[in-house]
């Protein structure tokens, strides 16, 4: 039955029922923009609902499209002084009609496709803003009872007072539908949530770099604690840290710096902080919102610190965090050659030869794979990529390159009585030279 009067009557009483009327009745466009008015509706409604709206927008309007497409009737006709064929419609006026009308469509799809993507954001940000609520929530409990006094004084009031306001963001995100910018600006600004912060800039396709590069290093260095039990330590964490800092910057959150662990005690913060940034890493890699070399420069810098505060960490530890983002060998033996152009200048030669040593790790991992491979006959993307370098010469410039390097480091350690650096010189050269071994067998195999 079609009828306006009970399009009105089920429009009034259940929307789901007037969505399955236009679904039988092929409106498929009508069902469309009914789910998508549900889902930016202004009332509170959970997100899983709004996703569900979501979702049968998308269909119905998928539907719309293949009916629209299937119900243009095109008439050939011969025509020309070659006398070629011409594809027309019976009618013109109608066919153009029918075209706007699938264009129109697809571009209200996408568009729900694109709100899809910012709930995955939304839901993101309301996990860890209930959970920062409900802690925060639990320790001023803690205080006001700590206290025994049952008047709040000025700082507590406050605090209430942020509490209340943490509150009503929590149910923004659970029960309305918010756009990117005011997601960026209302709730990750605010509450420090750089990681979606991230996310959102690259879904705008927003390309500010230095803005990009202060939230990376932001998020690195939430995981870093604030204290050191080292004279060195303390002056690279007061360094990073300090406020002075215009061009590398970063946005202090004391609530993520109240760790009781300290630098030196790495076991206890770093596979946070390697995750963390492999898992964003992930989702951003190829983008501009993922700055690869001046990530690795602050993680390089964190671990090379470490090292010369004695911390005994694996030489393979960085590569694999980048590596388990998606990053090629190529792309990232690159990212540590133009580092280690970067440090020349401003880093001390035992920070440069850890740089030197990473490359050495990563080469030696990427051609005992690719040797590994191509013993039982699997020829892996990687393999392909190591083959591809050789036999465009990438990689004898690559090489050339780092034994350069070497050389350069050998003459500033010579002069130096630190038997553990020159060790791991050595170890490098090595190394390098073992590296060139497998080229020369894989390039005749």
């Amino acid at each position: 039955i079609r009828s306006a009067h009970l399009e009105k009557f089920l429009l009034e009483r259940s929307t789901s029922l007037l969505y399955s009327y236009y679904e039988q009745h092929s409106e498929y466009i009508k069902a469309s923009n009914l789910m998508s008015i549900m889902a930016r509706s202004d009332e509170d409604t959970d997100i899983e609902t709004r996703v569900d709206y979501l979702n049968k927008a998308i269909s119905s309007a998928q539907r719309a499209i293949a009916f629209l497409q299937t119900n243009r009737t095109p008439v050939s006709r011969y025509a020309g002084n070659n006398n070629s064929l011409i594809v027309q419609y019976s009618k013109p006026d109608a066919s153009d009609k029918l075209l706007s009308s699938t264009q129109l469509v697809v571009e209200n799809m996408n568009e729900l496709k694109d709100l899809l993507d910012i709930i995955v954001y939304q839901r993101m940000a309301e996990s860890y803003l209930t959970s920062d609520y409900n802690d925060l929530c639990q320790r001023f409990q803690q205080s006001v009872d700590s206290t025994g006094n049952s008047l709040l004084n000025t700082a507590d009031v406050r605090v209430k007072e942020n509490l209340d306001i943490m509150e009503r963001n929590v149910h923004r995100l659970r029960f309305k539908l918010l756009g990117i910018t005011e997601l960026y600006h209302d709730i990750c600004g605010p509450y420090k949530l750089w990681d979606v912060s991230l996310l959102l800039l690259n879904a705008s396709k927003t390309g500010d770099h230095d803005l990009v590069a202060k939230l990376w290093r932001s998020l690195i260095y939430r995981y870093v604690p604030i204290r050191s039990s080292s004279g060195e330590g303390q002056q690279f964490l007061r360094s990073k840290r300090s406020r002075d800092r215009s061009v590398n910057a970063i946005e202090v959150y004391e609530r993520y710096n109240s760790t009781a662990a300290c630098f030196e005690e790495a076991s206890l913060w770093l596979p946070a902080m390697f995750k963390a940034v492999s898992t964003l890493g992930e989702a951003l890699l190829g983008s501009v919102s993922f700055p690869g070399i001046i990530v690795l420069d602050e993680l390089e810098d964190i671990v090379t610190t470490l090292r010369a505060c004695q911390v005994s960490l694996n030489r393979g530890l960085l590569t694999d965090c980048f590596l388990d983002m998606g990053m090629s060998f190529g792309g990232l033996l690159e990212l540590y050659i133009d580092l280690f152009d970067l440090w020349s200048a401003k880093k001390s030669p035992d920070k440069q030869l850890q740089i030197l040593s990473s490359a050495s790790i990563l080469l030696l991992q990427w051609t005992d794979i690719t040797m590994q491979r191509s013993s039982i006959g699997d020829s892996a993307t990687f393999g392909r990529e190591l083959m591809v370098a050789i036999r465009s010469g990438r990689m004898r410039g690559w090489i050339e390159k780092l034994r350069r390097y070497i050389s350069s480091l050998s003459s500033k350690f010579s002069s130096i009585n630190d038997a553990s650096h020159r060790k791991l010189l050595e170890d490098t050269s090595s190394e390098f030279y073992r590296i060139n071994e497998r080229i020369i067998e894989l390039t005749v195999v």
